[in-house]
């Protein structure tokens, strides 16, 4: 089975804005925008494939999302913080190094990464691009759940950007 890899910031949760029409949801304390369609979105890809947290954020607040999507019936296959690197004198990119989960069994062919388009990188070709939440009711997780189940089968996800 693959497995789906997110990423909290600007994918599914963004900062709270006061104008924002979008559900306001709270970690540690701090109030958050959840992005339209979300937990529909969650339950769905569940249920064909497994699901990796990877978050900028620092604990607690990842542990409070985690437990969030947990308490949907969710179960979290592998979760870390702070797994973006940054190479500032590299043409400033920022990457995720996918192989680092080969210790736990997953090959990075099998691994599917939510990306926005601000943060894309070089990265093998395993990205799957969805549009940067900024705080506005969209269709962007409803439209791309189809797209993404059409991997459910695929034996190597390094080139879904072709």
């Amino acid at each position: 089975m693959l497995i789906i890899q997110l990423e909290f910031k600007d994918i599914l949760f963004t900062s709270w804005k006061e104008s924002s029409s979008c559900q306001t949801i709270e970690f540690n304390s701090v109030k958050y925008l959840k992005r339209n369609g979300l937990d529909e979105f969650l339950v769905t890809l569940a249920k064909h494939f497994q699901i990796a947290v990877w978050s900028r954020y620092s604990n607690p607040i990842h542990s409070e999302m985690v437990e969030y999507i947990e308490n949907l019936g969710i179960y979290i296959a592998y979760q870390r913080t702070d797994v973006t690197e940054f190479y500032p004198n590299e043409e400033t990119r920022y990457e995720k190094r996918l192989k680092r989960l080969n210790h736990l069994g997953f090959n990075p062919s099998q691994i599917i990464a939510l990306e926005d388009k601000i943060r894309l990188h070089e990265n093998y070709g395993n990205h799957f691009i969805i549009d940067s939440f900024i705080g506005k009711k969209d269709q962007e997780l409803k439209t791309s759940l189809p797209k993404l189940i059409e991997f459910e089968n695929c034996t190597d996800t390094r080139r879904i950007n072709d």
